[in-house]
């Protein structure tokens, strides 16, 4: 029985795992620029090793399970961190673009903020900025904006700066103020769990002269022992 699904894992395994992607594995892959091509060999690599490796039965299956969705929960893993990147610099353009619509229009801020944007946006931004010159009161360009991250952050804050840009109203204004207003404090709060982050995982090198010490202690504890149930030393 193993060797026939063997067979059929060599011949119709690496077309059946494409035609089971999901939509949304795809799409992350190609945000990602990934190699979707290389990714699919060595799924269906492992996938067949594993079908060899383990015994026939209930471990055989989840193996094949888990070399099929392994590749899903690392792109998915790698999208959450591109998706904090740029939550992050994206708060970071904003700051930026608080200080320019001090003194020039919605189009011309993001037309100078593009030279010193994060990596991430500066192509995005480029694009918007073209045809806001084409049309300045242009929605789609605004709502459109990174959409395919669908990310709420952005979609307000965009939202935001087509109605300070268009209709220019102390509301508006009162609105975009009060949303990078909460973008600093999403950035200091970000920047915040980093840091602690970053300190929790240097933490564990301070442990490490404990658990030497811990383990010369039991070490000796054991000679000891061993010494006194041998009769070696005399109590």
């Amino acid at each position: 029985m193993k060797w026939i699904l063997m067979i059929f894992l060599l011949g119709f395994g690496f077309p059946l795992s494409i035609k089971l992607e999901d939509p949304d594995f795809i799409k992350k892959c190609k945000l990602l620029d990934l190699n979707m091509k290389k990714i699919r060999v060595i799924r269906y690599i492992e996938i067949n090793l594993l079908w060899w490796v383990l015994p026939f039965g209930y471990l055989s299956f989840i193996g094949v399970g888990l070399g099929y969705y392994r590749h899903i929960f690392s792109v998915n893993a790698k999208f959450n961190s591109f998706k904090r990147n740029l939550n992050l610099q994206f708060s970071i353009w904003l700051r930026m673009m608080e200080v320019l619509l001090a003194y020039n229009t919605v189009v011309v801020a993001i037309g100078k903020s593009i030279d010193k944007a994060p990596l991430l946006m500066k192509t995005h931004l480029e694009s918007l900025y073209e045809a806001l010159l084409e049309d300045p009161n242009n929605q789609d360009a605004y709502f459109g904006f990174m959409g395919y991250m669908d990310d709420l952050n952005i979609g307000r804050a965009m939202h935001h700066l087509y109605r300070y840009g268009t209709l220019g109203t102390e509301d508006a204004s009162t609105q975009l103020s009060g949303l990078i207003q909460d973008n600093a404090e999403h950035l200091k709060t970000h920047r915040k769990q980093q840091f602690e982050d970053r300190l929790n995982f240097y933490s564990w090198y301070g442990l490490l002269p404990m658990l030497l010490v811990s383990a010369t202690f039991l070490a000796l504890m054991f000679l000891v022992l061993s010494n006194l149930m041998e009769g070696g030393w005399q109590v």
